[in-house]
């Protein structure tokens, strides 16, 4: 998605800002909540207790 929308030049309607931009963020979130999934998952491999709502 992100590099069709900066090999095509979209642009916003409104702001004329490019649109790969906000695009960007998707996989770049994407990489944060498996990263913090990953953590989580080591803690409960590992026997420890993982609370619901506390930051890795």
């Amino acid at each position: 998605m992100t590099i069709s929308q900066y090999g095509r030049h979209q642009v916003t309607a409104g702001m004329q800002w490019p649109e790969w931009i906000f695009g960007s963020f998707v996989p770049i979130g994407a990489f944060f909540c498996t990263l913090e999934f990953a953590i989580v998952l080591k803690k409960h491999l590992a026997g420890e207790k993982v609370k619901k709502g506390e930051e890795a």
